[in-house]
């Protein structure tokens, strides 16, 4: 922690004074309330492409990882040319990792940012983030739960919505705390056929982003750009795709090492009831998949398992 307060130690004046920018349902706009903040954060590095950014981090947050860059790199391929993006949002914005490559790296124009997240450490840190490392940034920091059957609706248009959230069967009631990784609660609403398909396979929290994002966009024919990965199996996924209106394609494809901390056990009884197969593999360099009851196995004798993660983009 000692490292967070000597790179804060010169700013924190500066950060109280910004009361609009922390302008939110929990206000930071105190000595004690960025104290508190500050007592989570550890300051890391990530390196992407010729760039590093340095940022504040708490131990509750996602790690910027192999899935952060694989959203860059997309979005850079899809922008190629392009200098500005217009105003973009982002759902489940964590550390606020995206905006700061997007701005200090890639050196995009961003007229405005508008962040989400269902963890009110997040909002907390991606201000702090923001503020530092992009203070001419116009941005507004949301803490919502986009689950919820009253999730709030965007009274903003925009151009672009960025998500690189968590896919996996949602198996706790329970919300976050300070001290704990998310966890996001199931749907309560309504469930059909294919929802409960959604929900067994972890794709319930991308088709509420997708869901989400529409509105917004519309007005300015905008586009989503997600991370989607491919352990669901390609039946699930074009489910997920087909049952919103948007104009999909992949723009990035890498195969990553399956997280050995991540239950995938639940997808052993998805697969079951609804007599299909996720896709997992062997090696990196396999063609044909292996099940996630195969996957599970193979794992528990201390071997390595793959899938393939998409990035995606979605257009109006």
């Amino acid at each position: 922690m000692f490292y967070a307060e000597v790179y804060l130690s010169a700013r924190i004046g500066d950060l109280i004074s910004m009361d609009e920018k922390f302008a939110t349902t929990k206000p930071m706009n105190s000595s004690k309330c960025l104290a508190e903040t500050l007592s989570l954060c550890d300051v890391h590095l990530f390196r992407f492409k010729e760039g590093e950014v340095r940022f504040l981090m708490a131990p509750n947050l996602f790690l910027p990882d192999e899935w952060t860059e694989a959203l860059l790199i997309g979005l850079a391929g899809h922008y190629t040319g392009r200098s500005t993006l217009g105003t973009v949002m982002e759902i489940g914005i964590g550390s606020g990792i995206v905006p700061l490559c997007l701005v200090n790296v890639m050196r995009y124009s961003v007229d405005r940012y508008i962040g989400i997240d269902i963890n009110p450490v997040a909002c907390e840190v991606s201000r702090l983030n923001l503020s530092l490392g992009c203070p001419r940034l116009s941005y507004r920091i949301l803490s919502a739960d986009i689950l919820a059957n009253n999730r709030p609706a965007l009274a903003e248009d925009v151009d672009l919505v960025l998500a690189n959230v968590p896919q996996m069967p949602m198996v706790s009631n329970d919300y976050i705390d300070r001290n704990n990784y998310y966890l996001a609660k199931p749907y309560q609403g309504e469930e059909g056929e294919v929802d409960i398909l959604l929900r067994d396979f972890g794709l319930e929290l991308i088709y509420n982003v997708l869901e989400f994002s529409v509105p917004p966009l519309r007005e300015r024919a905008g586009a989503v750009i997600f991370t989607l990965s491919g352990r669901c199996g390609a039946e699930q996924m074009h489910t997920l795709v087909s049952s919103i209106e948007l104009r999909v394609r992949i723009v990035h494809t890498i195969r990553v090492r399956q997280d050995v901390t991540m239950n995938i056990e639940p997808l052993i009884s998805a697969e079951k009831a609804h007599k299909t197969r996720c896709e997992f593999f062997a090696n990196p360099e396999d063609f044909d998949g292996i099940s996630a009851a195969e996957a599970i196995e193979q794992m528990r004798r201390g071997e390595p398992v793959y899938h393939d993660l998409h990035v995606v983009l979605a257009e109006i």
